[in-house]
């Protein structure tokens, strides 16, 4: 039995409910909720990168909203209107991003050729015969 990959139907599905979730919360702060659960969502598939890195940019925009509401800040370059967009689309992002950066599930016949090491030297030979059994496989 072929095992089958549901990694892109999931993280579909997970887009689909932050957006959903975001369209129907009127309150700005409770957006934070739904960008804790994407960090969740991160921290529990192991991608430490892309939680520090969505960490970091959520503590930037959350010192601009404390700014812009109660020391008055007024940027010049960036518009405080894109400040709250990014607060309440966060957890868009996040598993908006997820979803982009999930590889593409391969053939059955991928398996089939070897993979390349890096201590390996590939050769044009090498390289000839694995397209050689590709359009085998894929003709037969």
């Amino acid at each position: 039995m072929q095992r089958k990959n549901f990694a892109v139907p999931v993280k579909l599905w997970a887009s689909g409910c932050a957006i959903v979730g975001i369209s129907m919360t009127s309150n700005t702060v409770l957006t934070c909720i739904l960008a804790l659960t994407g960090f969740l969502y991160l921290s529990v598939q192991h991608n430490w990168r892309a939680l520090k890195s969505f960490g970091v940019f959520y503590i930037a925009m959350a010192v601009l909203l404390y700014l812009i509401r109660y020391q008055g800040l007024h940027m010049v370059v960036f518009s405080e209107f894109y400040v709250l967009m990014f607060w309440n689309l966060f957890a868009v992002f996040i598993v908006g991003w997820d979803l982009i950066t999930t590889p593409p599930v391969f053939h059955p016949y991928h398996a089939r050729t070897p993979p390349i090491h890096k201590n390996r030297k590939v050769t044009t030979l090498h390289r000839i015969r694995q397209l050689q059994s590709l359009i085998v496989i894929s003709f037969s």
